[in-house]
């Protein structure tokens, strides 16, 4: 085989060695203020991205900080490089005047492993 036609078939086939499963670096954040400071209860949304690194599922869910956790979740991706986006929300109360300093965070569970960075939230309630 000619040199000159190796590069073009390893471009070609790339897309097809992809392995499944997501790409670091996964993000989330706040969509909402990332302070409360009024009346309880009060909802904070979360938005994150998921980028592939092939074709496949993707297996997630969203920790917090409180040590619990959202569902498992899945979402299909047709090829690397896939973007989507992933969305979770979290409703608080506290008793008056106490302040709570809080997160979400993705966490990817198959095929790879990768967790998000914390998406931070301070909740003050009036």
């Amino acid at each position: 085989m000619s040199r000159s036609l190796l590069p073009i078939l390893l471009l070609v086939a790339s897309p097809l060695l992809a392995v499944p499963g997501a790409r670091s670096p996964v993000l989330a954040r706040t969509v909402n203020p990332q302070r409360w400071n009024s009346v309880c209860p009060h909802e904070f949304r979360f938005i994150g991205e998921i980028t592939s690194r092939g074709a496949g599922n993707v297996t997630y869910r969203w920790d917090r900080s409180d040590r619990s956790s959202g569902p498992v979740e899945v979402i299909h991706f047709s090829g690397p490089n896939e973007r989507q986006t992933v969305a979770t929300s979290w409703t608080l109360a506290q008793p008056r005047n106490v302040v709570f300093h809080g997160w979400e965070q993705i966490r990817v569970m198959a095929p790879n492993f990768i967790r998000s960075n914390k998406a931070a939230f301070t909740l003050h309630c009036r």
